[in-house]
Formats: structure tokens, C-alpha cells, sequence
């Protein structure tokens, strides 16, 4: 059987090794049953706080300081104005928690806009999605933003180009 060569990446997706590989890996090998999208709010000060702030230490540089759905920048080295964002929501999706390309970092206004939205074409998929036409929205590994959505600079404004731009500028409310 031939190869299938690897999707298309906008973004460079998260690489967890060493001890923080090993807490992911653990999580992953947990029986569905006992994945929760609650577990990665209790972890907080606790076992995963380390992974977390990987997460976000690694996706702010790989975005360059900017939301992926605003594209507001907020050059700022603490985590504080920015939110670790699960593209597919994990309390609907829990299996895709540490999902390397299920993760990007977002500002908190998108990122409480978005919250639980459907975002999949399939919501019943168990499999990762792994192809930019599997979602509703223009997501961050699978688009290139400036491909579906225009912006008016100093007017706030957001010209959606494609069906993945209109319902990136309805789920996550760019117009605020």
C-alpha cells in the first residue's frame, strides 16, 4: 500500500518529548471513559501544568503573537493574555485534548466567543480530522486565514472570502 504523504500544515504543530511526552502519552492510553474535557481545567497548579504552559509557550511564537481567528497581536511573554485553544472543543471531543494539531493559542475574547461551537462537518468522528474540508471554519493548521477572510484595517472589519471564512467570523464573533 502507498504512503499517503502528509497533509498540508499552516501551522507548525506542537512536539512533546521527554517527561511532557510521557504525561500526553499516559493521558492517551486512558480507556474513553475516563477522558474528560474536565480534566484539563483540573489541572491547573497540578500534574499537566507543565504540558499546558509547553502548549501555549510553544503555539504564541508559532503564531507569531496573533489570535488565529482575529488576528489581533498581543506581543506580551507572559501566558496571561492568552488562552491554550482546543480547535475541536474538548468537552465535546475529549480524545483530541493533547492533539498536537487540535491545539493553538487564541485571545480570550475568540477563544469565550467560541467555546464549545460545532466546528466539525461530522460531529460524531472519533478519528482525528485531519483534512482542512472535515470543518466548518478555517481552521489553524489547515487554512491559510487570508484565504477566506479579508480584513478592512482600522475599521474592525471582516470580509469573509469563503464558506470557511463565514462561519469563522460567526463562531468565533469577530465582530466586536
Amino acid at each position: 500500500m502507498a504512503k499517503v504523504p502528509p497533509r498540508e500544515c499552516f501551522l507548525m504543530p506542537v512536539v512533546y518529548v521527554g517527561k511532557l511526552k510521557e504525561k500526553v502519552d499516559s493521558f492517551n492510553k486512558l480507556p474513553s471513559s475516563s477522558k474528560t474535557g474536565k480534566l484539563w481545567d483540573s489541572t491547573d497548579d497540578g500534574d499537566m501544568e507543565d504540558v499546558k504552559k509547553f502548549i501555549k509557550d510553544h503555539y504564541k511564537i508559532a503564531q507569531n503573537y496573533r489570535c488565529p481567528y482575529c488576528q489581533q497581536k498581543i506581543e506580551v511573554e507572559h501566558n496571561g493574555s492568552w488562552d491554550a485553544e482546543h480547535i475541536i472543543p474538548k468537552d465535546t471531543h475529549p480524545q483530541f485534548m493533547f492533539e498536537p494539531r487540535n491545539l493553538c493559542v487564541s485571545c480570550k475574547d475568540c477563544n469565550l466567543i467560541k467555546l464549545n461551537k460545532r466546528v466539525l462537518k461530522n460531529q460524531k468522528r472519533v478519528t482525528f480530522p485531519d483534512a482542512a474540508d472535515d470543518y466548518l471554519f478555517c481552521h489553524p493548521h489547515y487554512h491559510s486565514y487570508f484565504d477566506h477572510v479579508n480584513i478592512i484595517e482600522g475599521a474592525g472589519f471582516y470580509l469573509p472570502k469563503t464558506r470557511h471564512g463565514v462561519h469563522l467570523v460567526e463562531i468565533c464573533g469577530v465582530f466586536r
